[in-house]
C-alpha cells in the first residue's frame, strides 16, 4: 500500500552517490545569507513551513544528499490550508502522490502540472494556468499577455443567440 513511482534518471539523488560532489557544490555556491521571505513555503527537506533564514547553503546541500519529506511536506500544506499545487517539473511525477495524501486525509486538492510528457508544452502551461484562474488564483495577466492587453468582461449571453432584450425586425414589424 505505499506509492511507488521508477524515475528515468542517470544519477542517485537524495542519497549517499551525491557525496562525490559535496565539495565542489561548496565552492561553487559559496556561503549563502538568506533573509526572510514574503511568500510561505513548506520544505521538502523538513516536511515543515520553512523560515527563509533557514535556506542557507547547508540547507540546499540536505536537498541535493538527504532523503525528501515530500509526503510530510504535503501533508503539512494541506495542513496549513493549502489546497492548490503546483508541480514544476518535466512530466507529473508526483501528482499521483498529492492526490493520494489529500484522499488519505479527506481533503480536496487542486493539483496543476506544468509540463506534461507528451503534449506539447505551452498547450500544458496555458491549460495550467486556466485551472489555477478557475480554481480562484488570479494570475498576473500582463505577465501572460504584455502590457498592452486589455481585459474586457463579455457579454453574459450565448454568443449565437440574440439577447432576449433585443427586438428582432420580425417581432418590431408584428
Amino acid at each position: 500500500d505505499f506509492f511507488a513511482r521508477v524515475l528515468r534518471i542517470d544519477f542517485a539523488p537524495h542519497s549517499h552517490h551525491m557525496d562525490a560532489v559535496r565539495a565542489e557544490f561548496f565552492t561553487s555556491v559559496g556561503a549563502l545569507k538568506p533573509s526572510v521571505g514574503t511568500v510561505p513555503m513548506v520544505s521538502t527537506v523538513t516536511g515543515h513551513l520553512l523560515v527563509g533564514q533557514m535556506a542557507d547553503t547547508m540547507y540546499w546541500w540536505r536537498n541535493i544528499r538527504d532523503a525528501v519529506q515530500f509526503e510530510q511536506g504535503a501533508r503539512e500544506t494541506l495542513r496549513l490550508g493549502g489546497n492548490i499545487f503546483v508541480e514544476i517539473g518535466p512530466h507529473t511525477n508526483l501528482s499521483p502522490l498529492v492526490s493520494s495524501v489529500a484522499a488519505d486525509r479527506g481533503q480536496q486538492a487542486t493539483i496543476v502540472p506544468s509540463l506534461k510528457r507528451g503534449e506539447p508544452s505551452e498547450r500544458a502551461m496555458m491549460t495550467g494556468l486556466a485551472t489555477l484562474y478557475v480554481s480562484g488564483v488570479e494570475p498576473k495577466w500582463e505577465a501572460v499577455h504584455g502590457e498592452s492587453v486589455q481585459r474586457i468582461d463579455l457579454p453574459a449571453y450565448p454568443w449565437d443567440k440574440k439577447p432576449y432584450w433585443i427586438e428582432s425586425e420580425e417581432s418590431r414589424a408584428a
